[in-house]
């Protein structure tokens, strides 16, 4: 048996194909092309073709022959292993998607959430995956605009929430629900149980909730800027949690979601909620996620579940 002898390349692997590893697979069972070729349905000739190709890409005979069978060589069964458990992941890739079981899978998620989202769904979806899923385990980030691109095509995050809509390369989104909003002020207000006006309201030192610091516009401005009106931030802060307790002890008032606000006036008596004197438009809350995670069975199953909690929630 002669081999054309080539100088040896590291590129010799882009020539391999699931064809070619799978003559050598059958071939390395059987030990005999005749019964390889019967195994794989093929011509002998077709078999031998493959086989040679595999010796001119390896440099070796691979198998020689010995006592009435074909024996592999020492390089046979050197990568005899890798191509086995090659064959074997592409044929595990190709299993129906209804293989799936949440229950089996043990992953950690990475996930990036706005403030306003992660107190109402947390606590519920940690609860439902430790019943349908409790080997997954979630690594929950602030929401960051302007990584987020990054991160998800990065694979640095599996999902990201955010109350803002984004346009982002190779990105997919669906709403969760809606969020409205209005004002927190503490009880002894001096507006607090008076009717105000738009330029009173303007007028006052609002807390502004940004993880992003001062560069950041809310609805609100943007509202405001179509009656003319600007209004005075007094401080910027990271949570709605900080932004009540400032509020609290002073007389800033700060927007925040209605179910938060309630929630917040009705475990602390110093705190009330009043609606804005102008109409706020209703804040989409989103879940975006890379294009490569679409067709995914276990991101696909994640994101449902966050939709149903996201449903559970605003229905209480």
């Amino acid at each position: 048996m002669k081999l054309m002898k080539h100088p040896p390349s590291s590129e010799n692997w882009t020539q391999l194909s699931v064809t070619l590893l799978r003559s050598f697979a059958t071939v390395y069972s059987e030990m005999s092309v005749t019964r390889a070729a019967v195994t794989l349905d093929v011509p002998q000739s077709t078999l031998g073709t493959s086989i040679a190709r595999l010796r001119e890409i390896y440099q070796d005979p691979l198998f020689v022959p010995g006592g009435g069978r074909l024996e592999p060589t020492v390089k046979a069964h050197e990568i005899a292993p890798t191509i086995l458990e090659v064959l074997a992941r592409l044929e595990q890739s190709s299993f129906p998607r209804a293989h799936f079981q949440p229950g089996q899978v043990s992953t950690l998620v990475r996930v990036a959430m706005v403030d306003l989202v992660q107190s109402r769904l947390l606590p519920r979806l940690t609860e439902l995956l430790a019943c349908e899923a409790p080997q997954v385990r979630l690594s929950v980030t602030n929401f960051v605009a302007e990584s987020v691109e990054h991160d998800l095509a990065s694979r640095m995050l599996d999902l990201a929430v955010a109350s803002t809509a984004l346009t982002l390369r190779n990105v997919r989104y669906s709403q969760l629900f809606r969020e409205r909003f209005t004002c927190v002020l503490r009880v002894g207000h001096p507006l607090a149980q008076k009717k105000w006006t738009l330029k009173q309201f303007a007028s006052l030192q609002h807390i502004q909730v940004s993880p992003v610091g001062s560069i950041f516009v809310s609805m609100m401005d943007r509202v405001l800027a179509k009656h003319d009106v600007k209004r005075h931030i007094h401080h910027f802060v990271p949570t709605y949690d900080l932004a009540a307790k400032i509020v609290g002890r002073s007389d800033c008032v700060a927007l925040m979601p209605i179910w938060m606000a309630e929630s917040m006036s009705a475990d602390d008596d110093i705190l009330i909620t009043k609606a804005p004197p102008l109409t706020l438009t209703d804040v989409p809350v989103i879940q975006m996620w890379h294009e490569r995670s679409q067709t995914d069975p276990f991101h696909r199953w994640f994101r449902q579940k966050l939709s149903q909690v996201a449903r559970d929630v605003r229905e209480q």
